[in-house]
C-alpha cells in the first residue's frame, strides 16, 4: 500500500488548540453549554470530511467497477468488496442515501456467493489491490490529529451530558462519526464497534417524531454494514437488517405516498388525464411533507412533485403550477449538489422548466441560467448514458436560443458542436435522425460567415425527406417535419441557387400552412417561413405574383400573433419589408404611396414594440431609419434617434467584452449612417450628439459608470439610493472591463450551493438589472432627471473651449463630412471628394507601408487614380508609384506617403483649414484643434497632412504649419466636469514625475535607448520643491513589478508618467493589448481596474507612451477605440503622447530630449514652473519638428501624436 503521510494545515492545529482550550475551560464550569461544544466537534467533524480526497475515491469506484467480468470465486469476493468499502466510504462522506441504497445492494450480491468464496483471501489479486490503492489514500487524507482531539474532546464530554439531556444525542453521534473517520484512517476495529454502540444509542434517543430518526437509523445500518464487509462480524448482517426495517417503517407513510404518486405520474404520460393528475399532486404534497428538510430523501419528493406540477401546467397552462415548480426544483438542486448521483435529473427538469418560462416571458435570465446549469451538468453526465444524447440536444436548442438573442456567435459554435455530437451518437429512428441534422444545420446556417455549411444542410435535407416518407400523416410530429424540410430547402437554396429547391420549399411549407388548425400559435411560425420562402422566389425572379403571396403569408402570421407575443417585432418587421420591396417595383417615384406608408409604419412599431430582443429591435430600427432616409427623410431622424438609444441596452452591463464585440460588429455603421443623416437634415447639433453618444460605447459606459457616480455633487446630496448604485456600479464597471466574466461574490443569491461556479455570470446580469431601475427611480426625484443620460449638445459644445473641434463622419451610404465644432458655432464642411471606398484604399497603404509591407497593385492603382482627382492635372505618377519597386532601400516608401499625404491633404484637411480661415504662419502656430476620426479615419494621420518637397520631403502646405493638432476619442475626452481639473503651472500643489525604462525585458528584443531616454528627461527636470521625480528600471536581474507600477499610477499627486518600454496591440481581445514590462504585462484591462479599485481617476495629467502602437485600434470596430492611448484618457490622464505604429529605438531619446525641453520649460526659459499639461501638444508639435530634421523619413516621425487637451 502507498503510504500517506499526515499533515496538520495550520487552520486544523488552530481548531485542535480551540477544541483543547474549550475542555480546559469547561471542565472547570458546572454549567455546560452542550450546543456550543457539539458545534464545535461538528465543524472539527465537516472539516475533515471536507479534506478528504474524493478524486481519488471515485478513481477506485470507477478502476474497479471496470473490472467487472474479469475475476470469479475469491478475487471477485474481494472486488465486490473493496467495491463496497468504496460505496460505505463515500456515503459516509455525502450522507446520500441513494449511494448507500446501491451499496447495500452490492452487500446483497456478495451475501450471495458461495460459503467458500466468503472466505477472505490471504492476499487481493495484484490487480484488485492496485484498484484498491485510491480507496486507502482516501481514506487517510485528512487531518487525524484534529479527529484525535475531537474524539478526547467528546469523550471526557459525555459523563457530564447525562440521558435527560436533550443535547446527549447529537454529542453522541459526532463522537461516532469522530470514531468512525479514525476507523476509515487507521482501521482499528474498536474504533468501528465503539461508533457502533453510540449510533445505536443515538437512535435510542431520538423519538419517532423527530424527522433526524431516519438518517440516524440509516447511520446504525452504515456502520453496521462496515464492521460486516471488512471485519467479517456476522452479528452486524442482523443489525443492518433490523435498523433497516426500523427505517423503512419511520418512512413507510412518506414512501407509500411518494410511490402512489410516481406511479399516477407515469401514467399521465400516456394520456392527459385531469383526474390522475391531480391525486399524484396531491400524494406528492403530502410525501413531501412527511419529510421536512434535513431529510435525506425530501430531495426526491420534491423533484417528483415539481415534475407533477409540470404536467399540469402541460395540460392547463396555469403559471403558478410552473412557477411553483421551479421553486420545488430550485430545492431539490440544492439538496443534491454536484457529485450527487441524481443531480443530472434534476438539473434536467429545472433547465426544461427555466426554458418553459423563458419562451412566455423573455426573460434572458432563465435562459442563461438554464444554459449554464447545463454546461455544468453535462459535464458530469456519463456519456454511456441513453439519455445523454437528449441532454446535448437540449443544451444546444438553448444555445440557439440564446445566440438569437444576445448574437453571440460563440453559442451557435457550441451549438453546432453539440449537435454533431448527437449525430454522432447514432438516432436510433428516421425522426430523432431528422430532429438532430435539422438542428444542426440551423446552428450552422448560424455560422454560415465562419465555415461552409453546403454539406451540411444537403445531409439534413436528405434525411429530413426520408423521415417525411416514413412517418405517416396521423403523426403528430409529421407537420412539425415537413415545415423542417421546407425550411431547410430555403436554406440550401441561399447555397445553391437552385430555384427548384425553393419552389419546393414552397409546396411543402404550404402543405404546412393548409393543415395547421386556426390557433396562433400554430399558425405564426409556418405562414412566416411560407412568406420568406415566396420573397425569396421574388428576388430570385422578380415574379410580382410571389411578392403578392408573401405579403399575403405575412399577413397571415402577424394576424396569429398577440403584440405581447415576443416575436411580434419580428412578424411585423418582415410585413413592413414586403411591402417596401412591393414600392421599390411598383410606385418608387410616389413619395405619397400607401404602400410606404404602411412600410415605415410598420417598421416603427417593431422597432418601439416592447417585447422581443433588443438585438432584433435594433436590426428593425436601422430598417426604418434607411427606409426613412431614403423615402421619407423628414421622418428618419426619429429613427436613429430611437436606434442610438436601444445601443446602451443592446450592450448592457454584464456582458462581457467578448460578447459586446460580437454585438457591435453588426451595428459599427450606425453612428456615422446617423450623422450623415442629421447632417443632410442640417441637424448639425444632433449630429454631432449622435457622433458622440454612439460611437465608443465601451467607454461612454464605462465613463457612465464612473463619472456620475463618483461625482461629488452626487454624493453630497444623500439621495437614499445613492450607497446601493455604488456598490452595483463598483461591481458591474469591474465585470464589464474583463474579458470573460468573474466570479460572483455570492452564489447563493440562486439559492444554490458554491459548486456551481458556472452559474455566476447571472449574478452580474441580475445587478445590470438592477442598476438599470435604481437609475429610473432615481431620475423620477426632482432635479434628477438628467441623471446618467446621454450628453446634451449644450454640454458637448464646452469641449471645443480651447479651440475648433473637428469630427470627420465617414458614410459608406453618402459619403464623407467634416462638423467643426467651436465654442459658440457649428459648421458643416462636405468633404466631396473623399468616400469610405477612398478612405479604406489609403488606410491599406498606410498599414502596408508601416507594417514593411510591399503595397498591392490594385491599390497602387486606387492611389493613383485618388492623387489625379486630387490635383486636377493629370499627374501620371504610375511610373514613380511603381518605381518603389526597384528604388534605393527607404525612398520607395516615402514616395507612397507622400502621396498619401498629400491626398489627405487635399481632400480632407485642406477644406477645413479654409472653413476656419486659418492662415499659415512663418514661426510655429499657437492655434489648436482637435481632431475626432470616424471609420478608416481612424487609421490615417491626419495630423501629418500636407504636400512635401520631393527628396526632402521638406513642407510645402502642411497642416503643422496652421495648427497644432491632436485627438480625441470622443469630445467627452476634453471634458472634465466633475473630478480632478488639469493642473496648470499656478498650481503650487505637489507634482510628481514618474519614468517607467524598461531597456530589458523577457522574450522580447532589448532597448538599449530607453537608457538614453531617460537622461534626456532627467536633463530638463524643473528645480522645484513640490516638483519630484521617481523612476523604475527595470532589467531581467532586477525586474519592474506590474503591481508596484500601479500603485504609482493611483498615486493622487502623480502628475507626469513616461513609459519607454515595448507595447503591442492585442486585435483579438484589445484589453490584452499591453506594456511590456520587465516584470510582466501591463494591460489596458489592469489599467482600468485600478482605477476601479481606486474610486476615482488615477490623478495623472500627463502620460507619455515611448512604446509601439499605443494609438493603434481595432482594425474591425475602429470607432470603439480600443487603444492603450484611449485607456490612459480613461483612467484619468488629461493628455496622452501616444504612437499610431512601430517606432525606431534611436528616435525616442531625440523626440523626449526636445519634447521635454519645451514641456519642462528649459528651452524657453520657464524651468521655474510647474508643468502645464495643456503645453504638452504645442511641445510634441515642436519635438516632431525637431525628429523631422535628424529624419527625413515620414515613417519616423508621423506615428507620433497627442490626445486630449
Amino acid at each position: 500500500m502507498i503510504q500517506v503521510t499526515e499533515q496538520a494545515p495550520a487552520a486544523s492545529s488552530q481548531m485542535r488548540n480551540v477544541l483543547m482550550d474549550i475542555m480546559l475551560s469547561y471542565s472547570q464550569d458546572e454549567q455546560l453549554d452542550f450546543a456550543e461544544i457539539c458545534d464545535f466537534i461538528k465543524t472539527a467533524v465537516q472539516k475533515c470530511k471536507n479534506e478528504m480526497d474524493m478524486d481519488n475515491l471515485d478513481k477506485a469506484i470507477t478502476s474497479l467497477e471496470n473490472m467487472s467480468g474479469q475475476f470469479y470465486g475469491s478475487a471477485e469476493f474481494q472486488r465486490l468488496v473493496c467495491l463496497a468499502s468504496a460505496g460505505l466510504t463515500k456515503y459516509f462522506r455525502y450522507g446520500w442515501i441513494c449511494v448507500f441504497e446501491t451499496t447495500l445492494k452490492l452487500m446483497a450480491k456478495i451475501g450471495s456467493l458461495s460459503a467458500a468464496n466468503q472466505k477472505p483471501a490471504s492476499k487481493h489479486p495484484e490487480i484488485v489491490r492496485n484498484g484498491a490503492i485510491p480507496l486507502d489514500i482516501c481514506r487517510k487524507s485528512f487531518n487525524i490529529e484534529l479527529v484525535d482531539c475531537a474524539i478526547e474532546y467528546c469523550i471526557d464530554m459525555l459523563p457530564f451530558c447525562t440521558q435527560d439531556n436533550p443535547q446527549r444525542a447529537d454529542l453522541l453521534r459526532y463522537t461516532s462519526e469522530s470514531l468512525v473517520m479514525r476507523y476509515l484512517h487507521r482501521r482499528n476495529p474498536a474504533d468501528c464497534f465503539s461508533a457502533l454502540s453510540y449510533f445505536k444509542e443515538v437512535a435510542q434517543l431520538t423519538p419517532p417524531q423527530d424527522c433526524n430518526r431516519y438518517e440516524r437509523l440509516m447511520a446504525v445500518c452504515h456502520v453496521a454494514s462496515i464492521a460486516s464487509i471488512e471485519l467479517h462480524a456476522q452479528w452486524a448482517g442482523l443489525q443492518i437488517v433490523e435498523f433497516y426495517q426500523k427505517a423503512i417503517g419511520v418512512d413507510h407513510e412518506a414512501s407509500q405516498a411518494m410511490t402512489e404518486g410516481v406511479d399516477l405520474l407515469r401514467r399521465i404520460q400516456t394520456g392527459k388525464d385531469s383526474a390522475c393528475i391531480e391525486r399524484s399532486i396531491s400524494s406528492l404534497s403530502a410525501s413531501l411533507r412527511l419529510r421536512p428538510f434535513p431529510h435525506p430523501q425530501r430531495s426526491l419528493s420534491l423533484n417528483n412533485l415539481a415534475s407533477a406540477l409540470y404536467s399540469r401546467f402541460d395540460l392547463e397552462g396555469s403559471s403558478t403550477d410552473l412557477e411553483e415548480g421551479i421553486i420545488y426544483h430550485n430545492e431539490a438542486l440544492s439538496l443534491r449538489p454536484h457529485p450527487h448521483p441524481e443531480r443530472p435529473p434534476t438539473v434536467y427538469n429545472l433547465c426544461k422548466s427555466l426554458l418553459t418560462r423563458f419562451s412566455r416571458n423573455g426573460s434572458l435570465l432563465d435562459l442563461d441560467r438554464a444554459v449554464l446549469l447545463s454546461q455544468a451538468a453535462l459535464r458530469d453526465h456519463p456519456t454511456a448514458d441513453p439519455g445523454h444524447a437528449g441532454w446535448l440536444k437540449t443544451l444546444a436548442d438553448a444555445l440557439i436560443v440564446r445566440g438569437k438573442q444576445k448574437g453571440t456567435v460563440d453559442d451557435f459554435d457550441e451549438a453546432a458542436k453539440l449537435y454533431e455530437r448527437v449525430i454522432s451518437l447514432g438516432p436510433a429512428t428516421d425522426l430523432e435522425r431528422a430532429d438532430a441534422w435539422t438542428s444542426f444545420a440551423r446552428a450552422m446556417s448560424l455560422l454560415s460567415s465562419h465555415r461552409p455549411v453546403h454539406e451540411y444542410k444537403q445531409k439534413t435535407v436528405s434525411v429530413l425527406r426520408e423521415a417525411v416518407k416514413t412517418i405517416p400523416r396521423s403523426n403528430p410530429n409529421y407537420l412539425s417535419q415537413v415545415h423542417s424540410l421546407g425550411c431547410q430547402l430555403r436554406e440550401l437554396y441561399s447555397e445553391t441557387k437552385n430555384l427548384s429547391h425553393l419552389e419546393e420549399s414552397t409546396y411543402y411549407l404550404q402543405e404546412v400552412c393548409n393543415s395547421v388548425q386556426p390557433t396562433q400559435a400554430e399558425r405564426m411560425t409556418p405562414f412566416l417561413n411560407l412568406a420568406l420562402s415566396h420573397e425569396h422566389h421574388f428576388m430570385e425572379t422578380g415574379s410580382i405574383h410571389s411578392l403578392e403571396q408573401a405579403i399575403s403569408a405575412h399577413r397571415d402570421a402577424l394576424s396569429a400573433t398577440p403584440p405581447s407575443h415576443g416575436q411580434y417585432p419580428l412578424i411585423c418587421s418582415r410585413l413592413g419589408r414586403a411591402l417596401l420591396y412591393k414600392f421599390q417595383r411598383l410606385e418608387p417615384k410616389n413619395p405619397s404611396s400607401q404602400l410606404l406608408k404602411e412600410s415605415i409604419s410598420l417598421l416603427k412599431a417593431a422597432a418601439k414594440s416592447p417585447v422581443g430582443s433588443i438585438r432584433d429591435r435594433l436590426e428593425i430600427a436601422q430598417w426604418w431609419a434607411l427606409s426613412a432616409w431614403v423615402f421619407r427623410p423628414a421622418s428618419s431622424l426619429e429613427a436613429y434617434e430611437y436606434s442610438i438609444s436601444l445601443l446602451p441596452l443592446l450592450v448592457s452591463f454584464d456582458m462581457t467584452l467578448k460578447e459586446r464585440q460580437d454585438v457591435l460588429i453588426h451595428h459599427k455603421d450606425l453612428a456615422c449612417n446617423a450623422t450623415k443623416c442629421a447632417i443632410e437634415n442640417r441637424e448639425f447639433e444632433k449630429a454631432v450628439t449622435f457622433l458622440t453618444n454612439a460611437r465608443s460605447v465601451f467607454w461612454s459606459q464605462a465613463m457612465q459608470l464612473s463619472s456620475h457616480i463618483h461625482d461629488n455633487r452626487f454624493s453630497a446630496t444623500g439621495h437614499p439610493l445613492y450607497q446601493r448604485l455604488l456598490e452595483i456600479s463598483n461591481e458591474l464597471e469591474q465585470a464589464s472591463h474583463s474579458s470573460a466574466m468573474p466570479a460572483a461574490s455570492s452564489a447563493e443569491t440562486w439559492g444554490l450551493t458554491g459548486a456551481i461556479r458556472n452559474e455566476e455570470p447571472l449574478y452580474y446580469q441580475n445587478l445590470s438589472d438592477e442598476w438599470y431601475k435604481l437609475v429610473g427611480r432615481i431620475r423620477q426625484t426632482k432635479g434628477f432627471e438628467g441623471f446618467m443620460q446621454p450628453r446634451s449638445f449644450a454640454s458637448i459644445q464646452k469641449a471645443a473651449g480651447q479651440g475648433p473641434v473637428v469630427l470627420l463622419n465617414a458614410s459608406a451610404q453618402r459619403g464623407c463630412d467634416a462638423l467643426i465644432m467651436t465654442s459658440d458655432s457649428i459648421e458643416w464642411v462636405p468633404l466631396k471628394e473623399m468616400s469610405v471606398e477612398k478612405l479604406d484604399n489609403l488606410k491599406k497603404v498606410v498599414r502596408q507601408l508601416t507594417s514593411g509591407r510591399s503595397v498591392d497593385e490594385q491599390t497602387l492603382e486606387a492611389l493613383r487614380e485618388m492623387r489625379d482627382i486630387a490635383d486636377g492635372d493629370g499627374e501620371d505618377v504610375t511610373v514613380r508609384l511603381k518605381g518603389r519597386r526597384v528604388a534605393t532601400p527607404g525612398r520607395g516608401p516615402d514616395d507612397l506617403f507622400r502621396v498619401t499625404l498629400e491626398i489627405i491633404w487635399k481632400t480632407v484637411v485642406q477644406p477645413v483649414i479654409l472653413r476656419l480661415g486659418l492662415k499659415k504662419t512663418a514661426g510655429q502656430p499657437i492655434q489648436r484643434i482637435w481632431w475626432c476620426p470616424t471609420g478608416p479615419l481612424t487609421f490615417l494621420p491626419i495630423h501629418a497632412a500636407g504636400v512635401y518637397s520631393e527628396g526632402s520631403n521638406e513642407d510645402i502646405d502642411c497642416l503643422s504649419s496652421y495648427a497644432i493638432s491632436s485627438y480625441c476619442t470622443t469630445p467627452q475626452d476634453l471634458l472634465f466636469e466633475s473630478q480632478n481639473p488639469p493642473t496648470s503651472e499656478e498650481d503650487d500643489s505637489e507634482f510628481k514625475l514618474l519614468a517607467i525604462i524598461q531597456p530589458e525585458v523577457p522574450n522580447a528584443n532589448s532597448l538599449p535607448y530607453t537608457q538614453t531616454e531617460l537622461q534626456r528627461i532627467l536633463n530638463h527636470l524643473p528645480k522645484l520643491p513640490n516638483v519630484h521625480f521617481t523612476q523604475r528600471i527595470g532589467t531581467k536581474s532586477s525586474p519592474t513589478s506590474v503591481e508596484r507600477v500601479l500603485r504609482d499610477l493611483g498615486d493622487p499627486q502623480l502628475g507626469l508618467v513616461h513609459f519607454g518600454c515595448h507595447g503591442m496591440l492585442n486585435t483579438t481581445s484589445p484589453l490584452e493589448s499591453p506594456l511590456l514590462l520587465s516584470g510582466g504585462r501591463l494591460t489596458m484591462g489592469k489599467i482600468i481596474k485600478e482605477r476601479r479599485k481606486v474610486g476615482k481617476s488615477l490623478g495623472g495629467a500627463l502620460a507619455y507612451l515611448s512604446a509601439c502602437e499605443t494609438a493603434s485600434v481595432d482594425e474591425v470596430r475602429p470607432d470603439e477605440s480600443l487603444s492603450l492611448a484611449a485607456t490612459m484618457l480613461f483612467a484619468g490622464f488629461k493628455g496622452v503622447v501616444a504612437t499610431m505604429w512601430s517606432i525606431y529605438d534611436k528616435d525616442a531619446p531625440v523626440l523626449a530630449d526636445s519634447f521635454y525641453g519645451h514641456f519642462l520649460g528649459s528651452a524657453s526659459g520657464r524651468s521655474s514652473k510647474k508643468p502645464d499639461v495643456t503645453d504638452a501638444a504645442r511641445a510634441l508639435h515642436l519635438a516632431v519638428q525637431d525628429l523631422k530634421k535628424t529624419e527625413k523619413s515620414f515613417l519616423h516621425w508621423v506615428p507620433f501624436v497627442h490626445f486630449g487637451i
